[in-house]
């Protein structure tokens, strides 16, 4: 076809409408095969694969037979010689499909045609979409995948989009902040110091989410796409003018595009950056693996944790060395869980049970001990737990020695010796100890946690050895699931160790 004799000839017999199809997808200045030839690689070029299907199939649009055009059989057989890779063809058949304006696919045959095909009409539809419409659409995706781990917040515009609370929160900017833009960096910093008119508090409960630009682009194109054909998919009158293979491919395509979305949104935002004590620092997510659909919050949390940059579990001597200066004697558990959300040179704790459990081991094992109230813990069991400015981790040689002296002390009723640092219990006038307590009463199951801190803490700081019998009578209009007994509530029961005493089911 680049002969101009041959394909003047040829195109006086087919007709001259033919001269448009052929300059625009066959060969020419601007032809879609060749560049396409191009685009693809040295191998495609070298043997003009996409040149020389588009020609191919043009041919056989015209062969005299009762069925125009070619199978992909017989294609291979007109194009393929000696030395070219039979593997090269199936990508550049692909291309050709997605690109060029009239080629047609319609019962297994492939053929030119002087009207539009699909890909035509495709690209009518996306010239018509505008940049709002792709930027609500993104939003949309944004919001859908975006998960619960953290607090998402999607386009801040100021600081004060931010709440400055104890709460983790995933900040996806907005597409115009790029990675590596000194705009993006000065935006960032401003959100991290900066609350309205005043300072930020909880800058460490802070993570920005950042757009790569060149990944962003392209997933821009295929929302673009997936807009038009879902447009051409509704348009009643477009459908009418396809032939059945192009409806049936527009379906194929829509759902293409809706499936990809999700793994092209996570690509484009695969930068993350937080703020350190250096400023601010940045991780590269990488790019999804093939069938990974994670949300946001999900990706980025499971990132962090592999970084060790969020905690699920803390050693008790990594939180002194975090938290205690070499002054400090002790300090309140409060201060302790708000340093962990105020500044960035601590990891960042998935959680406050993590705090808890760390405390909880830390004094089991003697890595220091816990003041609550007027007594001190140490190298014992915590079986609750709460964070109170009263509550303090004491370093352990005071622990230990505070313990010793508070062991020593005379029995009830003879004034106690001062204690080094916590002040001992005065004993009340006129009333009398006891040995053994019993009671029995109806509790509003969701006051078990005002229980356990005001009747089994008081008595377990006694000393008390503690039995506890709960007798639970559940009813329910709709019935409940036997599965939901067997499976859950006896099992945990077992789980915990408990003992049932009596069953009673209608």
């Amino acid at each position: 076809m680049a002969n101009s004799a041959i394909r003047r000839e040829f195109i006086k017999h087919v007709g001259n409408a033919f001269e448009g199809v052929v300059a625009s997808d066959i060969d020419g200045p601007t032809a879609k095969a060749p560049k396409i030839d191009r685009e693809m690689g040295t191998e495609y070029a070298k043997f003009k694969v996409a040149t020389g299907l588009a020609t191919s199939i043009f041919f056989y649009s015209f062969s005299g037979s009762e069925r125009k055009g070619v199978t992909t059989q017989r294609l291979r057989l007109a194009f393929l010689r000696q030395g070219i890779p039979a593997t090269i063809v199936t990508d550049a058949l692909r291309r050709l499909e997605d690109e060029l304006w009239f080629l047609h696919f319609e019962k297994n045959f492939y053929y030119f045609s002087n009207v539009v095909g699909l890909n035509r009409v495709v690209i009518d539809k996306e010239e018509a979409i505008k940049d709002e419409d792709i930027e609500a659409e993104i939003r949309k995706r944004i919001e859908k995948i975006a998960g619960t781990d953290f607090d998402v917040y999607i386009w801040p515009k100021t600081n004060s989009d931010i709440p400055d609370n104890k709460k983790l929160k995933l900040i996806v900017l907005p597409p115009q902040h790029t990675i590596k833009d000194h705009a993006t960096e000065k935006f960032v910093q401003n959100i991290i110091n900066k609350y309205s008119t005043g300072f930020r508090t909880y800058k460490n409960t802070l993570m920005f989410l950042i757009t790569d630009p060149n990944e962003y682009e392209g997933f821009k194109r295929i929302t673009r796409r997936f807009l038009a054909l879902h447009a051409i998919k509704t348009d009643k009158e477009t459908m009418k003018r396809l032939v059945e293979e192009d409806k049936e491919r527009v379906e194929q395509k829509l759902k293409d595009a809706d499936a990809s979305l999700s793994v092209k949104l996570l690509s484009a935002y695969r930068y993350l950056a937080k703020a350190s004590k250096d400023g601010i620092q940045t991780f590269d997510l990488g790019i999804p693996t093939i069938g990974e659909k994670p949300s946001l919050t999900k990706r980025t949390k499971e990132y962090l944790k592999d970084q060790e940059v969020i905690l699920s579990k803390l050693s008790p001597k990594v939180l002194l060395e975090k938290t205690f200066s070499k002054e400090d004697e002790r300090k309140n558990i409060t201060e302790i869980w708000e340093s962990f959300l105020k500044y960035p040179d601590l990891p960042i704790l998935e959680s406050e049970n993590v705090l808890k459990d760390t405390i909880a081991q830390g004094v089991q094992t003697g890595t220091f001990g816990l003041a609550i109230d007027d007594k001190i813990h140490y190298c014992e069991s915590i079986t609750f737990l709460e964070l109170t400015e009263e509550t303090q981790i004491v370093r352990k040689e005071i622990a230990q020695k505070i313990k010793e002296e508070t062991e020593k002390q005379p029995p009830t009723g003879v004034a106690p010796k001062p204690t080094i640092g916590i002040p001992p219990i005065a004993p009340i006038p006129g009333k009398e100890t006891i040995t053994k307590l019993t009671l029995k009463a109806n509790i509003p199951w969701d006051k078990l946690s005002d229980l356990m801190r005001g009747v089994f803490m008081p008595l377990n700081q006694e000393g008390a050895q503690i039995n506890l019998e709960i007798k639970i009578e559940a009813q329910s209009p709709q019935g409940i699931s036997k599965n939901t007994l067997d499976l859950k509530i006896k099992e945990t029961l077992n789980q915990i160790g408990a003992e049932v005493l009596e069953e009673e089911v209608e």
